[in-house]
C-alpha cells in the first residue's frame, strides 16, 4: 500500500489545501482553536515541501539529514552521532518506518516561544516488512523561519494497537 508519484503529489496537495483551508477559516474567526492566521499563508508551501523532505529522509534511512530537521528543545542532549547510531540500531531490531502522512487536520499548539502545529492524519508505515495505515501525526515547529519536526507518532489507546485508517490510492 505504497503511495507512488501522483498519489504522493496528491497527498502533498491535500496538505497544502488543508493549510489554505485552515488559513481561510482563521481569517473568519479569532477563536483560540484556529490553526493558521492569514499572515501565515506564504509559509504553507514551505511546510509542505519540508515535510516531504523529512518523510524522504526517514523513508531512505538518512538519519543524519533527518536529525538536522528535528526540533530540539533546550533540554535535548542527543548528539547527531548518537541519534544516527540509535536509529540504525532501531532499524535493525525493530524494522518500522513512516513512508507517508496524509494530513486530515492541522491544529495550532499555541506555543508561546514559536509557532507550533500538529499535523494529524493517516500514516503509511512499513512495520516488520508489511505495510499498514494508522492514525498518527507529527509536530511542526517554525523556528527562526525554518520548519523543524518531531518524530512521527501513532495514535493508540494505552495498551492497544494503533488506530487503523484508510489511505485511498489514486490509480
Amino acid at each position: 500500500m505504497r503511495l507512488r508519484g501522483s498519489a504522493r503529489f496528491l497527498a502533498l496537495s491535500v496538505l497544502a489545501f488543508a493549510l489554505v483551508a485552515a488559513a481561510s477559516a482563521a481569517a473568519q474567526s479569532d477563536e483560540p482553536g484556529r490553526a493558521f492566521s492569514p499572515q501565515d499563508v506564504p509559509l504553507h508551501a514551505t511546510l509542505a515541501e519540508r515535510l516531504r523532505v523529512y518523510l524522504d529522509h526517514e523513508k531512505n534511512s538518512r538519519w543524519g539529514e533527518m536529525y538536522d530537521m528535528l526540533y530540539k528543545p533546550a533540554e535535548w542532549k542527543v548528539s547527531r552521532e548518537k541519534f544516527v547510531a540509535d536509529m540504525e540500531k532501531r532499524e535493525s531490531s525493530f524494522p518500522a518506518a513512516t513512508r507517508d502522512l496524509i494530513p486530515e487536520f492541522v491544529g495550532n499548539r499555541k506555543n508561546p516561544e514559536h509557532p507550533q502545529y500538529a499535523l494529524l492524519g493517516c500514516l503509511e508505515q512499513e512495520h516488520w516488512g508489511r505495510a499498514r495505515a494508522v492514525k498518527g501525526g507529527v509536530e511542526a515547529h517554525l523556528v527562526n523561519g525554518e520548519w523543524l519536526f518531531s518524530a512521527f507518532y501513532v495514535i493508540a489507546a494505552r495498551g492497544q494497537q494503533p488506530t487503523p485508517c484508510e489511505i485511498k490510492l489514486v490509480r
